[in-house]
């Protein structure tokens, strides 16, 4: 149940009992093995097992936690990588991986501060900066930064300061400036397909002033077209009128993707304020500086967004 994420007072109560019978230097090895075979499984629940015993009274495992916080950092890359099955846990029954999400990270960090490991910290920071896939910089890791900014004496670590600058440049790439408006309606396309009725669509695409295209074809080039429209998600919709014969399928530029791009970049002025409000505590550092000068910047640029 543990490891499944599933945790109540019962369970804690007996796994404080358990740990007040077993010697640290016994413990130390036990956790580490745990973490060994199923971190890449379940990366949430075997870091928040291991912060859940960090807080139990009178904390006395300080050495058995950081045995199992650097099997941790060791099985990362692993736990990140976006291979969904894994030698020795596929066969697992019914297994499902967790992804490794935002409080996986803090946790992860947390119990390296904590356990006063700025090295295995550090470690896990290039890692993560490495796997931006699975721990998105625009959104897992400013959340886990969020987080972290409330741990006394944290948001000075390197592993910070690292992860902060890892997320601002993400965001500062994509979204430093507001997204511009199109100019026509041209649809970017490269369909695989050299049939006709492909042909025309992409023409349709192609076409900087047309809005509304009609495709008189039997069914099943009806389907096609619609398999492809979908498939590329090109920007427009589809209807089949059904008048005359063969039916045309009559499809309508819209503007899907840029009102995706301003809602994504409304979301990243979101992060990108939240960063300056949780800047690592050396901002006089020079990169430090000129990043969070960038940040406020493109913040302050949404005034003049559409």
């Amino acid at each position: 149940d543990v490891l499944q994420g599933r945790f109540d007072g019962s369970e804690i109560d007996g796994l404080r009992n358990v740990l007040t019978l077993i010697a640290p230097g016994d413990i130390a090895e036990c956790l580490a093995d745990l973490v060994r075979l199923r971190f890449s499984l379940r990366p949430r629940a075997v870091l928040e097992l291991l912060i859940r015993i960090g807080e139990m009274p009178q904390f006395r495992w300080r050495e058995a936690l950081g045995e199992s916080v650097r099997a941790a950092v060791a099985a990362l890359p692993e736990a990140l990588s976006s291979k969904r099955e894994q030698d020795g846990v596929a066969s697992l029954p019914r297994a499902r991986r967790q992804r490794i999400d935002d409080a996986a990270i803090r946790d992860l960090l947390l119990l390296a501060w904590r356990c006063g490991l700025p090295g295995e910290a550090d470690a896990a920071a290039a890692i993560i900066g490495k796997h931006s896939r699975t721990a998105t910089p625009e959104r897992v890791v400013p959340a886990a930064l969020e987080a972290l900014a409330h741990e006394e004496g944290l948001t000075g670590s390197a592993a910070f300061r690292s992860l902060w600058r890892h997320a601002t440049d993400a965001l500062l790439n994509r979204s430093a400036v507001p997204p511009q408006a199109p100019l026509d309606w041209i649809i970017p396309v490269d369909l695989a397909c050299d049939c006709e009725p492909c042909r025309r669509l992409e023409a349709f695409c192609e076409d900087p002033h047309a809005r509304v295209g009609r495709f008189p074809f039997r069914k099943d080039l009806r389907r096609h077209l619609h398999r492809q429209i979908d498939s590329h998600r090109l920007d427009m919709s589809h209807v089949t009128e059904r008048r005359g014969s063969p039916y045309t399928l009559v499809c309508t530029k819209n503007r899907a993707s840029h009102e995706r791009r301003l809602r994504e970049y409304a979301e990243d002025v979101d992060w990108m304020d939240a960063l300056t409000r949780m800047a690592p505590a050396d901002v006089m550092h020079d990169a430090v500086a000129a990043q969070l000068r960038r940040l406020k910047a493109a913040v302050e640029a949404t005034d003049g967004a559409p």
